[in-house]
């Protein structure tokens, strides 16, 4: 530390003040010298603070010179000031002489320069003036504020320390232990384990060298980044489809629903014309149907809806969309068996004949067949009831074809009877006396 102070104050504060040049008779073929004193502030320094191993004396001449060393040097050692360059020849030949401290050239500021003559040699005392010593280190350093940048990082920021010369950098102690050092009042510090806690504390040091206080300690811990939530995709997919006629007026109506990050969803439903909730659907699954029922609706209207779907976070508003539900309607479908037919023989399915008995015949399994329509709205279903004192049998057909295979054992009358409903809940029945065996 020491010998940074040093370093930092000659380079910036050492100047030459003056030589003295002295002329001693020596022989023209004998070894020459430039030698003298260094003096610091103009004393001869007993005890001096300075590193003067570090300090060399050169005597440079040029590279045309008579002889081919041209550079001759002499270093300086503690509790020795004097330095004593010999060299050869180099008659009538021209000379710089320059100082060195730790490779920088601190005197002369200019080349000073030296004849050596044939009858000559010179003593040169070098004169430097360094400033007072800097030993007053920086101010403690304040503020120092940890916060977490996620993912195995800490953002550090500290106040600016002072100085009564310069602030140079600061360093940054981790947990005890030197980390870094940076000139700013930041620094970020990666590649840290989540979930651990690290410690630090800062110090100023000035540009001699000197180092302040380290500031408080502050702790603090790096954790994950937390996954961000996005909001549900527009529900899309109307059922009825988007103006749609002749809809029931209780109908099923539903959206599908999707969640980029496949959350469970709340799906509101509401009355497009005055925006009143019709009804809520909860916990439906990403990428799925959202269904309920809209009951007594009015006949030949129209109805608006839309849907606003939540992710318990954000929520995402549908289109709106609408439907017309069918004319009043109070005529009933149309029905008739079709198959068997009455008066004809049927084994396994297979019409024998027809026309000959009063009911149908029926050896083994059959093929119910109903014939079903509704003009002014639509079929919803049909009930078939095949019974007799011993069994009766209950199916509801909703698609077209209206079918049954009727394959249970039995033996003996049957009443078949069918019933239509549309979707104004009119219905109309039609009924068949049957014989069956097997």
């Amino acid at each position: 530390m020491k010998q940074k102070k040093t370093q930092s104050l000659i380079l910036a504060g050492i100047m030459l003040i003056s030589f003295l040049t002295i002329t001693p008779a020596v022989q023209a073929t004998g070894p020459h010298a430039v030698k003298g004193t260094l003096y610091i502030n103009n004393e001869i320094p007993n005890d001096p603070p300075y590193d003067f191993k570090e300090i060399t004396v050169k005597l440079i001449f040029p590279s045309n010179a008579t002889y081919d060393e041209t550079i001759y040097e002499f270093d300086l050692y503690n509790d020795n000031t004097n330095y004593n360059i010999g060299f050869f020849g180099h008659e009538e030949e021209t000379a710089n002489i320059k100082v060195e401290y730790y490779g920088q050239i601190i005197i002369p500021n200019d080349n000073q320069t030296v004849t050596i003559n044939t009858d000559a040699g010179y003593i040169i005392d070098l004169h430097i003036t360094a400033p007072e010593i800097d030993t007053e280190p920086p101010t403690k350093v304040t503020g120092l504020t940890i916060t977490d940048a996620k993912d195995g990082k800490l953002n550090l920021k500290w106040n600016t320390a002072t100085d009564n010369i310069a602030i140079d950098h600061y360093n940054i102690y981790r947990d005890g232990t030197l980390l870094t050092t940076t000139t700013t009042t930041n620094y970020q510090d990666t590649g840290l384990t989540n979930g651990q806690t690290y410690c630090y504390q800062i110090s100023a040091t000035d540009t001699s060298g000197n180092e302040g206080e380290k500031s408080d300690q502050k702790c603090a811990t790096p954790t994950k980044t937390t996954p961000s939530n996005n909001p549900p995709d527009k529900p899309i997919n109307p059922n009825p489809e988007n103006n749609s006629e002749n809809v029931s007026t209780n109908p099923e109506i539903s959206i599908y629903v999707t969640d980029p990050d496949n959350d469970t969803l709340t799906v509101h439903f509401f009355n497009a014309s005055n925006d009143q909730p019709i009804r809520t659907v909860n916990n439906v699954e990403n990428a799925t149907n959202a269904k309920i029922i809209w009951s007594s609706l009015e006949h030949n209207t129209t109805y608006y809806w839309y849907v606003v779907v939540n992710d318990s976070e954000f929520e995402t508003r549908s289109d709106i969309f609408n439907f017309k539900t069918v004319k009043e309607d109070k005529t009933p479908p149309e029905i008739y068996i079709k198959k068997p037919e009455n008066g004809s023989l049927y084994i396994f399915g297979t019409k024998i004949f027809s026309g000959l008995l009063n009911h149908p015949f029926i050896i083994g399994s059959i093929t119910i067949d109903i014939n079903a329509k509704d003009d002014e709205s639509s079929v919803s279903k049909v009930k078939l009831t095949i019974k007799n004192n011993w069994c009766k049998i209950t199916e509801n057909l909703t698609e077209h074809p209206y079918t049954y295979e009727w394959k249970s054992f039995g033996v003996g009358k049957y009443t078949i009877t069918a019933t239509a409903y549309d979707t104004n809940n009119n219905y109309a029945s039609t009924i068949m006396t049957a014989y069956k065996f097997l």
